[in-house]
């Protein structure tokens, strides 16, 4: 079976989520900040 990278990299994001969960978190939620304080929709 064939991995697309989309799929390698929703595999790895759950990885990441499994293992950092806290800074997972943080990072989103900086980048909405970031994006909100420019003006534009959060891209999640």
């Amino acid at each position: 079976m064939l991995h697309t990278p989309a799929v390698s990299v929703a595999s790895a994001t759950r990885q990441v989520f499994t293992i950092e969960p806290d800074a997972l978190e943080e990072a989103l939620e900086a980048d909405v900040l970031r994006t909100a304080r420019a003006g534009m929709p959060p891209s999640a």
